[in-house]
């Protein structure tokens, strides 16, 4: 290529292509390690049988099971080809084309967090239908208020004790619309309108993303 030139104060000016602004990757835990393969132990069975008990009588025995289990590290980037002089000649360059291939790795990344496949070096993504307990609930007729509710009430149940409440749903824009433009009999909007979106659906926050299939949505706690 030949030599990049700039002219006047546009050199100041950037004017990107829009790209998928990354948001699950926010609720997600997200740790580091120094190897090639991560082990870890996953928990198979929880019973407890804590019970009131006479004095000089054995407690009762409780059983959790475990198993050890491991995951391959994988691999993911990418790079741009950029001359020495182009970068010298326009200085903003090189910061231009480092965070445009950083957010370029992490929409990959919530990419593959959301719907991998397990495939080759692909990850087990969250809607990948290998996974185990997971709660699915038709929709019907009600509103969509009420269906979260009803979401969130079937993962509790399952749940028993509550211990894994979901912090946060994947949805569609198209979705979400529908959603905070719920009115009331009178045509009030329910979440007040024209002031700010929502933060929260009863209490879950809302993760808005072109990831999500339009129609449904996707509960859990993502800090497991």
């Amino acid at each position: 290529a030949g030599k990049l030139t700039v002219k006047g104060t546009s050199k100041d000016i950037v004017v990107p292509i829009a790209q998928r602004t990354v948001r699950l990757l926010d609720v997600i835990t997200v740790g580091t390690t120094d190897s090639d393969t991560v082990e870890f132990v996953r928990e198979t069975t929880h019973t407890d049988a804590a019970a009131e008990t006479a004095y000089g009588t054995g407690l009762s025995e409780s059983a959790y099971g475990y198993t050890k289990d491991s995951t391959t590290v994988k691999r993911r980037g990418h790079w741009i080809p950029a001359t020495e002089g182009a970068l010298m000649d326009a200085g903003q360059l090189e910061t231009i084309l480092r965070n445009s291939l950083q957010r370029g790795l992490a929409r990959r990344t919530e990419e593959q967090a959301y719907g991998g496949t397990g495939s080759g070096e692909q990850w087990v993504g969250l809607t990948d239908s290998s996974r185990t307990g997971v709660q699915t609930l038709a929709p019907g007729s009600d509103p969509m208020h009420d269906v979260f509710h009803k979401a969130l009430t079937k993962i509790r149940v399952a749940n028993l004790d509550g211990t894994n409440d979901p912090n946060a749903f994947v949805i569609d824009p198209r979705d979400f619309e529908e959603l905070v433009l719920e009115t009331d009999d009178d045509g009030n909007y329910i979440h007040g309108g024209g002031a700010v979106e929502p933060r929260s659906i009863w209490g879950v926050a809302p993760v808005v993303t072109t990831l999500a299939t339009q129609g449904e949505a996707l509960f859990g706690d993502f800090t497991q």
